[in-house]
């Protein structure tokens, strides 16, 4: 089923349940009372009943006889009393005329009591979810087998890192958290209403002169207004989504393992590197759990830092909204990628393979009309939508809430990891597997929100619906590989991925007018605790169709926002020096090292189910979306020399003062011993880089 049905029909299901445990209940407790009532039956009580009935039959009547009753004669109704609540403000009922009156479906008919209908309605609440989840790793491994070998500290790849996270944040350009007001670090703070209204007017300011930061190498693109709707991958309009699966670096793409016996059932999906770590340690004590496949495997990468969130809403909706004052509607999207990858790798003689690097920015904004989309949906069961009634409500109720109504998602999710290795590999024996790297960093995080629904809200205050999602990857892949004596099979030093994926998709298309003199004096009335609104409201032409008419006051603001924020840092800057002078006379087999294969993966998906609404408001209205994309990719390494890169160098200028100063400690900053090819590529790439 469709999203939408399936969260109607979930909700049925599950009054369906509550409803049927209630009757169960009562019927249990109504048949223990009575068999405890009486614990020891006694004799049978014994009634002798005679019954007579004077009745005669009539004479034989050919035709039927039938005398139209008086229509001055038609009976008085009588309401179907409720349970009150003291802080629910009920309809004050029109007047009803003597007789030709209807009476509806959900009154009872007396002929002497008079008309008092009554009814409840349950004002909407407020919500507020702070989800922060955040995974640190430090994996930096010192693998010396021979000892003869020295590294670059890991210190100075991980101040390089973090000049790439301040490049990550000065490339936020037009949403950067400068030009916002911070948000409460607290739930309770959250709930500040002013707060949240700052932020909901920083934010639309923003969208309005959002420009793309002047950054060297940067490449972003702005896309605003009605321009944003729509699919757009790397700032380029898309017919869809890309597929994770089809873009995942190959080390770690699933691969069916059939284990030992073919006719046997496999361990089901691996990668390459969970298959090459588990040989299937079957029945047969003999089997070598430790044993690994033929040939000579290094794993110093192969990392994935992932984010996920789902937020399904439902909270708060009408068709009809009035606002005393302004009315803001905004849908962002942010999505920043940074990739170094600068490689010194054994380049002669085929043994570099190299896939490059993906980088992705991927988003959709996509709003539909519930009408149209109740129609396509009928239009594909080959069913007919009922007609909408032509009738205006004869009966309203009106709930009050003399407070802030907010309805708030506040979701932030930071993977940091460094896996800085290095590796001094001597290979002696048959089949080898080597794994530093290989390390998963997971945050996941799904909500479901299932709100009310009212016929007409009005707002004494401000309307706030605000989507923000923003998404950054920041990878630093600079990789070194040398060897001594036989040059290896092949090394895999890039093929990394840095994906970001962000989807809002709202089911309820908003128009906009201007709040009429019937709304704005109810909105007033209220205010000064009035009880109801007067029939030019309830029995507006825009209520047409409508036989109860329910409506919610809120006298402060309604305030509907769900915040993401998700983050990946990795540095994976490895080092690794291979001694093979005696290789082929001991062992034999290829040997393949991989210091690549990343994945940085931010995923999220926000969808919420309303109606279409007309929006009527006192003040401004603003509706207004912005999809902003930017990546920046430095992959050239320096022929000769190690020196800041261009990158490296336009990020100085976002560095705190003092932080390039000389006084950083490094302890191994003498450059690897192990041969190299030809010279002409630097041994250690980073060795010099802050030093």
């Amino acid at each position: 089923m469709d999203q939408t049905t399936e969260t109607v029909a979930h909700f049925i299901g599950l009054f369906h349940l509550t409803l049927e445990q209630d009757r169960l209940r009562d019927l249990y407790d109504k048949t223990e009372y009575l068999r405890n009532k009486d614990a020891e039956a006694g004799q049978l009580l014994h009634v002798s009943v005679n019954v007579t009935a004077d009745l005669d039959t009539g004479g034989y009547a050919p035709v039927l006889e039938y005398s139209v009753p008086d229509p001055d004669a038609a009976p008085v109704l009588t309401g179907l009393f409720l349970p009150m609540a003291a802080d629910i403000a009920f309809a004050v009922m029109p007047d009803l005329p003597a007789a030709g009156i209807e009476a509806p479906r959900f009154f009872t008919q007396s002929p002497n009591l008079p008309v008092i209908p009554s009814f409840t309605l349950e004002p909407a609440s407020s919500v507020v979810v702070v989800t922060y989840q955040f995974n640190g790793l430090d994996d930096d491994d010192h693998l010396m087998m021979k000892g003869e070998t020295q590294f670059t500290d890991p210190v100075l790849h991980s101040d390089m890192l973090g000049i790439l996270v301040k490049v990550a944040e000065a490339a936020r350009g037009p949403v950067t958290p400068d030009g916002l007001p911070a948000l409460p670090d607290s739930a309770a703070a959250l709930e500040s209403v002013q707060a949240l209204g700052d932020y909901a007017r920083a934010l639309q300011a923003a969208i309005e002169t959002a420009e793309a930061p002047e950054i060297t190498g940067l490449t972003a693109h702005v896309i605003r207004g009605e321009a944003a709707h729509g699919i757009f991958i790397n700032g380029k309009v898309a017919a869809e989504m890309v597929a994770l699966d089809d873009i995942m670096p190959a080390f770690l793409k699933p691969v069916e393992d059939e284990g030992p016996d073919p006719a046997a059932p496999g361990d089901g999906d691996l990668t390459p590197a969970q298959a090459a770590k588990l040989n299937h340690p079957a029945d047969d004590p003999q089997d070598d759990f430790f044993d690994v496949d033929p040939g000579h495997l290094v794993v110093t990468g192969a990392n994935q830092t992932i984010n996920e969130a789902y937020t399904g809403q439902a909270w708060l909706d009408a068709p009809v909204i009035a606002v005393k004052g302004d009315a803001f509607t905004l849908n962002v999207i942010s999505q920043i990628s940074i990739l170094m990858d600068h490689n010194a790798t054994p380049s002669t003689g085929g043994a570099t393979v190299g896939n490059g690097s993906n980088v992705l920015n991927q988003a959709i904004i996509e709003i539909v009309s519930s009408e149209q989309l109740a129609a396509e949906q009928a239009a594909e069961a080959g069913e007919e939508i009922a007609p909408k009634g032509t009738g205006l409500p004869d009966n309203w109720v009106v709930t009050k809430i003399t407070a802030d109504v907010i309805a708030v998602n506040w979701v932030k999710q930071f993977n940091f990891a460094t896996d800085h290795d290095r590796a001094e590999v001597v290979l002696t024996g048959w089949e080898t597997y080597i794994d530093l790297g290989d390390n998963q960093l997971v945050n996941l995080q799904g909500l479901v929100e299932l709100g009310y629904g009212y016929d007409l809200i009005l707002i004494g205050g401000h309307y706030y619906s605000v989507n923000m999602l923003s998404q950054i990857n920041v990878l630093l892949d600079d990789d070194t590989v040398t060897y001594s004596g036989l040059r290896p099979t092949g090394v895999h030093a890039d093929d990394n991925l840095l994906f970001n994926s962000a989807s809002i998709h709202a089911v309820g298309a908003d128009t906009y007018e201007d709040l009429g003199e019937p709304f704005s004096q109810a909105i007033a009335d209220l205010g000064d605790e009035a009880g109801s609104i007067g029939a030019a409201v309830a029995r507006d032409s825009v209520f047409e169709g409508t036989e109860l008419l329910r409506v919610l006051y809120i006298e402060g603001d309604l305030t509907l926002m769900n915040l993401l924020e998700q983050t990946n840092v990795l540095g994976d800057a490895d080092e690794v020096h291979l001694a093979l002078e005696d290789f082929v006379n001991v062992t034999g087999g290829e040997v393949t090292v991989h210091t690549g294969s990343n994945a940085l993966i931010n995923n999220a998906a926000l969808k919420q189910f309303g109606v279409d609404s007309v929006i009527m408001t006192g003040g401004e209205a603003y509706d207004d979306a912005l999809i902003y994309q930017a990546e920046l990719i430095d992959t050239d390494a320096t022929p000769s020399g190690v020196t800041l890169s261009q990158l490296a160098s336009e990020a100085v200028a976002f560095l705190a003062e003092g932080m390039l100063d000389p006084e950083t400690s490094q302890t191994e900053d003498a450059p690897m011993q192990g041969g190299v090819d030809d010279g002409s590529t630097p041994v250690d790439i980073m060795q010099t880089v802050l030093a």
